[in-house]
């Protein structure tokens, strides 16, 4: 049997504007993933999956004082973004991506 897989290319964690949500961002990830919120080493949430603009790319890309010679950078609508909202923002925080192979990736917030 073969075995095919590959690590997500970026996994950006932030937090959204005014809200407390965890955005992360699991290039690759498809509906086979299940991602997970752990606080200070326990599994309190599955993060919901939503279609939204990447929030790194938005920073970097979006707005009338960045360059206008690349319009191809532009933010556009993804589907590899799951988010969570975190109990207490204060614990140390892991979100954890299992892929549909079984594959798990974590990364602290």
């Amino acid at each position: 049997m073969i075995k095919i897989c590959f690590k997500p290319a970026q996994l950006f964690f932030g937090k959204i504007s005014d809200s407390e949500e965890i955005i992360a961002n699991i290039w690759g990830a498809d509906s086979s993933w299940k991602v997970y919120g752990h606080e200070d080493g326990i599994r309190k949430a599955s993060a919901e999956k939503r279609n939204g603009l990447d929030p790194l790319a938005s920073k970097l890309f979006t707005g009338p004082e960045k360059p206008e010679k690349h319009k191809w950078v532009e933010p556009s609508v993804t589907d590899h973004l799951f988010y969570m909202k975190p109990e207490n923002s204060n614990a140390k925080i892991i979100i954890e991506a299992i892929n549909g192979f079984g594959n798990i990736f974590k990364s602290e917030v």
